[in-house]
């Protein structure tokens, strides 16, 4: 992104900056990283990234191709708080799941069964599904879904994805089905049937959904 000394433009890219510098920032101090240690998990370069975080003269922004790098390295997703122990992917109040969590969020036999599956594999988490953008694949609110950020989503899998407006510095995350290059709703409520472009930058796939658990109703 230009730096431009326009009106309103100034304050949005500096805004952008710091937001993306606080994110890597605290990356690092739950990691307890090196920012070469990030550059080289994540595959990119480190003296770009040394002298973003370094050089008060440098107010360029990172691309989203290199965001979407240190999240998937990482487990934390653009502007989301790291916890200590896995990340968590950031889902804004609007979007299609519940926190991503494992900590005391289900049931405790869910609970548990999630933990076993998801033991020592950071990259991999359970969140609820809260809308009905997905109800003609099968998949209903309040089921619990595991999602891998590490596997390649293929055709016609479910999948979750995060919907960015850079200028505001917002993201929704989504659940939809992948049929490239969109993401498309399974659902009967047309206000959720709008399709999106997956172009790595404006939409990007988070993560494959690899299973899925449906809590027992509780009786009447």
């Amino acid at each position: 992104m230009r730096y431009v000394e326009s009106p309103g433009i100034q304050e949005v890219v500096e805004n952008s900056r710091d937001s993306q510098s606080s994110w890597i920032v605290e990356i690092l101090r739950v990691r307890q990283w090196t920012p070469t240690e990030l550059a080289r998990r994540a595959g990119i370069s480190q003296p770009t990234l040394t002298r973003f975080l370094n050089d008060p003269l440098n107010k360029s922004t990172l691309h989203a191709r290199t965001i979407e790098k240190i999240a998937r390295a990482t487990g934390v997703a653009s502007y989301a708080a790291p916890s200590a122990e896995a990340g968590a992917l950031a889902t804004p109040g609007g979007g299609d799941i519940s926190e991503l969590a494992t900590d005391n969020i289900f049931p405790t036999d869910i609970d548990a069964a999630l933990r076993a599956l998801i033991a020592g594999r950071a990259n991999i988490f359970s969140t609820r599904m809260r809308t009905r953008a997905l109800e003609s694949a099968g998949v209903m609110p309040n089921d619990i879904l595991v999602i891998d950020m590490n596997e390649p989503p293929k055709r016609g899998d479910t999948v979750c994805a995060q919907v960015y407006s850079w200028p505001n510095m917002r993201a929704e995350t989504v659940m939809r089905v992948y049929e490239p290059p969109y993401l498309v709703a399974a659902t009967f409520d047309k206000e959720l049937l709008r399709p999106y472009y997956v172009d790595d930058e404006k939409v990007i796939v988070k993560g494959t959904v690899i299973g899925l658990i449906r809590p027992r109703l509780a009786a009447a």
